[in-house]
Protein backbone atom coordinates (compact mmCIF):
# COMPACT_ATOMS: atom_id res chain seq x y z
CA UNK A 1 0.00 0.00 0.00
CA UNK A 2 1.36 3.21 -0.98
CA UNK A 3 2.05 6.32 1.34
CA UNK A 4 -1.03 7.71 -0.50
CA UNK A 5 -3.64 5.23 0.24
CA UNK A 6 -2.24 5.11 3.57
CA UNK A 7 -3.63 8.44 3.99
CA UNK A 8 -6.57 8.18 2.31
CA UNK A 9 -7.62 5.25 4.73
CA UNK A 10 -6.10 6.88 8.00
CA UNK A 11 -7.07 10.81 7.56
CA UNK A 12 -5.41 12.13 10.41
CA UNK A 13 -2.15 10.33 9.39
CA UNK A 14 -0.82 13.71 7.44
CA UNK A 15 -1.35 15.63 10.63
CA UNK A 16 0.03 12.86 12.68
CA UNK A 17 3.00 13.31 10.82
CA UNK A 18 3.57 17.02 10.69
CA UNK A 19 3.29 16.72 14.04
CA UNK A 20 5.98 14.53 14.85
CA UNK A 21 7.95 16.32 12.08
CA UNK A 22 7.79 20.00 14.01
CA UNK A 23 8.77 18.18 17.37
CA UNK A 24 11.42 17.05 16.23
CA UNK A 25 12.96 19.82 14.70
CA UNK A 26 11.96 21.34 17.77
CA UNK A 27 13.65 18.94 19.85
CA UNK A 28 16.82 19.56 18.27
CA UNK A 29 16.78 23.34 17.95
CA UNK A 30 15.15 23.95 21.66
CA UNK A 31 18.14 25.15 23.28
CA UNK A 32 18.85 28.17 20.37
CA UNK A 33 16.96 31.10 21.54
CA UNK A 34 13.81 31.99 20.40
CA UNK A 35 12.21 28.81 20.28
CA UNK A 36 13.12 27.54 23.35
CA UNK A 37 11.09 31.29 24.54
CA UNK A 38 8.37 29.85 22.67
CA UNK A 39 8.58 26.10 24.39
CA UNK A 40 5.52 26.31 26.14
CA UNK A 41 3.29 28.47 24.35
CA UNK A 42 4.07 26.46 21.62
CA UNK A 43 3.13 22.91 23.41
CA UNK A 44 -0.27 24.63 24.52
CA UNK A 45 -1.20 25.46 21.38
CA UNK A 46 -0.20 23.23 18.35
CA UNK A 47 -2.34 20.44 18.13
CA UNK A 48 -5.50 23.31 18.23
CA UNK A 49 -3.65 25.10 15.43
CA UNK A 50 -2.76 21.73 13.06
CA UNK A 51 -6.58 21.23 13.59
CA UNK A 52 -7.83 24.70 12.56
CA UNK A 53 -5.06 24.62 9.55
CA UNK A 54 -5.97 21.27 8.42
CA UNK A 55 -9.53 22.12 8.85
CA UNK A 56 -9.82 25.75 7.17
CA UNK A 57 -7.17 25.39 4.58
CA UNK A 58 -5.16 21.78 4.71
CA UNK A 59 -8.00 19.86 2.88
CA UNK A 60 -9.15 22.99 0.51
CA UNK A 61 -6.13 23.79 -0.92
CA UNK A 62 -5.01 20.48 -1.63
CA UNK A 63 -1.49 21.35 -0.95
CA UNK A 64 1.64 18.73 -1.02
CA UNK A 65 2.54 17.65 2.44
CA UNK A 66 5.60 19.87 2.49
CA UNK A 67 3.80 23.09 1.70
CA UNK A 68 0.83 21.58 3.98
CA UNK A 69 3.85 20.90 6.89
CA UNK A 70 5.54 24.55 6.19
CA UNK A 71 1.56 25.83 6.72
CA UNK A 72 0.98 23.91 9.82
CA UNK A 73 4.69 24.76 11.95
CA UNK A 74 4.19 28.72 10.53
CA UNK A 75 1.17 29.01 12.43
CA UNK A 76 1.95 27.23 15.18
CA UNK A 77 4.74 29.09 15.45
CA UNK A 78 2.56 32.59 14.84
CA UNK A 79 0.26 31.42 17.25
CA UNK A 80 2.58 30.47 19.95
CA UNK A 81 4.45 34.29 19.70
CA UNK A 82 0.98 35.98 20.21
CA UNK A 83 -0.23 34.09 23.19
CA UNK A 84 3.99 34.17 24.50
CA UNK A 85 3.14 38.47 24.07
CA UNK A 86 -0.03 38.72 25.38
CA UNK A 87 -0.14 36.13 28.43
CA UNK A 88 3.70 34.71 29.12
CA UNK A 89 5.98 37.45 29.59
CA UNK A 90 2.98 39.76 30.87
CA UNK A 91 2.59 37.34 33.45
CA UNK A 92 6.68 36.88 33.97
CA UNK A 93 7.03 40.30 34.59
CA UNK A 94 4.02 40.49 37.18
CA UNK A 95 6.01 37.26 38.84
CA UNK A 96 9.13 39.62 39.37
CA UNK A 97 7.76 42.87 40.34
CA UNK A 98 5.63 40.72 43.33
CA UNK A 99 8.65 38.76 44.02
CA UNK A 100 11.13 42.11 44.00
CA UNK A 101 7.78 43.39 46.51
CA UNK A 102 8.07 40.70 48.45
CA UNK A 103 11.72 41.17 49.12
CA UNK A 104 12.04 44.70 50.26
Amino acid sequence: MSRSDQSRHLPGLDLLRANAIVWVMAYHLASHGPLATLALSLYLTHKAVFHLVDTYAGRASGASNLLALVSYAAAALLVATLLYLAVERPGLRLRAALASRAVC
